[in-house]
């Protein structure tokens, strides 16, 4: 048997997530069954259960992520390079990951890494394919051929932690934001040299301005803080709390998991560009060079997919 969480109704999760027990499923073409080891709790998975509209005519499956074990192939189905049956496995996304087992779409299942551990693994997709849209958002606006920089909130979350790692890999200057000095303190410790602002005391407004300013023309987040062997200089998560990314010596770094982010990205037909830093040197304390088409980009909207974009 199948145990599944489930609803029919929207309000409090608390008051109307169920369980469920139904058959075993079994894969049919272009799918394979999943025997879920792990799954996150995702706030908008919270969110999509209070915030559904009306009465459901059948049981509404909860969550979209999960980790497992590979058991079993439909007939005549492609998979991804590294999924095997019997295989460590990640998928996203798939509504209804709060289940024992689960029939997934394969081109949206990417194989685990043996050093992750699931807890790390049923995070590994969506929270950093979130961070990548992040930060190619923020590296399109003009401000970023012009001395600009990120200020990001909510700098403690998973995402938050992630977006931090990517923009110092990719030479972005940023300041953080977290509302307690307790929260503040753990950043700087992950990310030594990155502004931190906590806004549970007076004259934060103030104390993101003064973190704002750098030298004219520095780009990116000014001294360079990787270590001498090429690798960010501290972790993105710690692991030991439900809900938080980790990063440790046994692999669970963060290019692994953006990796594995853009393998699905590419398998589910999510635009993947490559990798460009607009108006930006990747070289640090240097004057940072304007491009034509930043300036262009500032001075009025731009054409793009059809659709007209400031």
């Amino acid at each position: 048997m199948n145990r599944r969480v489930v609803h029919t109704r929207g309000g409090p999760p608390a008051g109307v997530l169920t369980v469920i027990e139904e058959p075993e499923p079994t894969p049919g073409p272009g799918q394979v069954l999943i025997r879920i080891t792990a799954f996150p709790v995702h706030p908008g998975d919270l969110q999509a259960v209070e915030a559904y509209p009306e009465e459901a005519a059948k049981p509404v499956p909860a969550g979209v992520e999960a980790t497992g074990v590979l058991e079993a192939i439909g007939p005549g189905t492609h998979v991804a390079p590294g999924v095997t049956v019997g295989g460590r496995v990640t998928v996203f996304p798939q509504p209804g990951a709060w289940s024992q087992w689960i029939v997934a779409d394969a081109g949206a299942v990417v194989a685990v890494p043996d050093e992750l551990s699931d807890e790390v693994a049923a995070q590994m997709l969506v929270n950093p394919l979130t961070t990548v849209m992040l930060r190619r958002e923020a590296q399109e606006h003009p401000a970023f051929g012009y001395d600009g920089l990120l200020v990001q909130t909510a700098a403690g979350s998973s995402v938050g932690r992630l977006l931090t790692g990517v923009s110092l890999m990719h030479n972005l200057a940023l300041v953080d934001i977290v509302r307690s000095d307790r929260g503040a303190a753990e950043l700087r410790k992950r990310f030594p040299g990155v502004p931190v602002v906590a806004t549970e005391h007076p004259g934060w407004e103030d104390e993101i301005r003064r973190a704002s300013r750098r030298p004219p023309g520095q780009c990116g987040p000014g001294p360079d803080r990787r270590k001498a062997d090429g690798e960010p200089s501290g972790p993105v998560g710690s692991g030991r709390e439900a809900g938080q990314l980790r990063a440790d010596r046994r692999g669970a770094d963060l290019g692994t998991r953006v990796d594995a982010a853009a393998q699905v990205a590419d398998a589910t037909g999510q635009e993947h560009r490559p990798v460009a830093v607009r108006g930006l040197r990747r070289e640090t304390g240097i004057r940072c060079r304007h491009r034509e088409g930043d300036r262009a980009r500032a001075q009025g909207p731009v054409r793009r997919g059809g659709n007209v974009r400031p």
